[in-house]
């Protein structure tokens, strides 16, 4: 029997509200159960009673990333067909440039960040515009930003008050999550390592949305959920492209293109019409 290392692809979307008990603070358990949905290729995903379950943290409980670490570990202490135990890699208010990295290697990046950065600067991308506390998302996949002038960087970004995952400007979420840490360009949250998975054969290549190299840019109390949602703004084209090699060497040494927010920022209005999310197989 060989191991494979599981390819990142995006996941399938959750939204918390509406949708359990505690879906209005759901946002943390919601975000856990797409990174794992990632790191084991879309064979499982957890729902958040069960995390919360795992965490210790049921009922309405607000969650942290020290709760995401003790979910996804045990969760994933002994699945079957997986070679070794799925990890989640804390990170306590580190620098942006290691979730930039995480982002590049295809690996599902979960984060805390402050709601009401996203409703002053950009409500475009808001999903519930009169919240302006700390909130849970994940985040997959990165790329050049898209349509007539733009420029930059942007993220696939899997908001559970969204009804869709959608693309940000890089610099809109570097912001948020700085502001949630307490200090710019760092980060509150976790990386989610892809699984060893046990195959007869080596899979072909996922169908993945486009990742791009990227130049180097550059917590606290984890977040309080949201209550209620709208979900206003256009979607961001979805794209395929060819499978990238998984690698931990890192990234370019260099400055950003968009090193300062909010001039990176790209509207929305020039990037496109709904993304044709298509769930993992």
């Amino acid at each position: 029997m060989a191991v494979q290392r599981v390819k990142g692809r995006k996941p399938k979307h959750q939204r918390q509200i509406g949708t359990s008990p505690t879906g209005a603070f759901d946002c943390g358990p919601r975000s856990w159960q797409m990174g794992i949905d990632v790191q084991t290729g879309g064979l499982k995903r957890p729902g958040p009673t069960k995390l919360r379950k795992l965490a210790r943290r049921t009922g309405s409980q607000t969650t942290r990333a020290e709760d995401a670490d003790k979910a996804v570990e045990a969760f994933g202490g002994r699945l079957r067909g997986f070679k070794e135990p799925l990890r989640y890699r804390m990170k306590l208010r580190r620098p942006w440039e290691e979730a930039e990295k995480a982002l590049r290697n295809r690996r599902a990046v979960h984060i805390a960040i402050d709601y009401g950065v996203v409703n002053r600067n950009k409500p475009e991308f808001s999903s519930q515009s009169d919240f302006d506390g700390g909130h849970s998302i994940l985040l997959f996949g990165i790329r050049k930003a898209r349509g007539a002038g733009a420029r930059g960087w942007e993220i696939g970004v899997n908001d559970p008050l969204a009804s869709r995952r959608r693309w940000w400007p890089l610099g809109l979420v570097r912001h948020a999550a700085g502001s949630i840490a307490g200090e710019p360009k760092t980060f509150y949250g976790g990386i989610f390592i892809p699984g060893l998975r046990e195959v007869k054969d080596v899979d072909p290549p996922d169908t993945v949305e486009e990742a791009e190299e990227v130049p180097v840019s550059g917590a606290p109390q984890g977040p309080a959920e949201g209550e209620a949602v709208t979900d206003p703004g256009s979607e961001f084209p979805d794209d395929t492209v060819d499978d990238i090699e998984d690698n931990d060497s890192g990234i370019t040494d260099g400055t950003l293109l968009d090193p300062q927010y909010p001039d990176d920022d790209p509207g929305p209005d020039e990037q496109g019409s709904l993304d044709g999310d298509v769930d993992p197989a």
